[in-house]
């Protein structure tokens, strides 16, 4: 089977609820280019994902896993089984987001601990230390969610943060903080998000970099048009991905690779 053609750039990847490296294997098989796994609202941990990651590997799929929190611990051991992109939940202010880049680099970008004989690392049988530090932190990327009325207050400084790629909206959890208790699908919810709202009428926009746009718009303006991750970074490392129709189990996600300027 061939894998799904990009449209626009876009390339296509899977929110997998099922935990099993056969399914991995499945979607992989079909032709989806990577696979996001929740460590937060499932029971992953660990070492469950180094066999999730492993079936990957076969399927030609790269992983992205939101974690339960920012911490370095459990960032460092999703990592260390080959995970490249870490999206960490209610990241509310740029200490936060200062937080999950120091735990997702190695140094000087961050303080991600030496795990050089990780499987991530090959068991350092194929790269010097260095290397692998100087490889690792070009290809993982990071994301923070955006949950609560005070994230959103500090969105700006949020997005300043060196090293951060990507800002995702939470979208139910952020109804909730700002009172909405029916969640997103209330039409208060959109309101709350237009560019007309205070949240950009008393900050300057945002600069996105997006590709096959001359004037990027707005944070807020992109959140109008369903956009689930945004680039927050002139050379973002990966992905910015907008949500498509939920099959419950599997919620098939599009993604966009951004145009590196040479």
């Amino acid at each position: 089977m061939k894998p799904l053609e990009p449209i626009n750039g876009v390339r296509w990847g899977v929110h997998l609820s099922f935990l099993s490296p056969d399914l991995v294997e499945f979607v992989g098989t079909l032709g989806f280019h990577w696979l996001f796994l929740d460590a937060q609202r499932t029971p992953l941990n660990p070492m469950l994902c180094r066999d999730l990651v492993r079936a990957a590997d076969v399927a030609n799929l790269f992983c992205i896993v939101r974690v339960a929190d920012v911490s370095a611990r459990e960032i460092e051991s999703y990592l260390d089984a080959g995970v490249l992109g870490i999206i960490a939940p209610n990241v509310s202010s740029a200490a936060d987001a200062r937080a999950l880049v120091s735990a997702v680099k190695f140094s000087p970008e961050g303080t991600r601990g030496a795990a050089f004989r990780s499987r991530s690392a090959r068991y350092g049988l194929t790269q010097s230390p260095a290397e692998y530090c100087a490889a690792a932190n070009h290809t993982t990327f990071t994301a923070a969610l955006i949950e609560s009325k005070t994230g959103l207050d500090e969105l700006e400084s949020i997005a300043a943060v060196p090293g951060l790629d990507y800002l995702s909206i939470g979208a139910n959890d952020l109804a909730l903080s700002l009172g909405i208790s029916a969640g997103a699908a209330d039409a208060r919810y959109s309101t709350r998000l237009t560019p007309e709202s205070k949240h950009s009428t008393s900050r300057r926009s945002l600069s996105l970099a997006m590709p096959s746009k001359h004037e990027a718009p707005s944070l807020l303006e992109r959140r109008s048009l369903q956009c689930r991750m945004l680039p927050c970074s002139p050379h973002p490392r990966a992905l910015c991905f907008s949500r498509c129709a939920p099959n419950k189990h599997l919620n098939a996600v599009r993604v966009e690779w951004p145009q590196r300027e040479e």
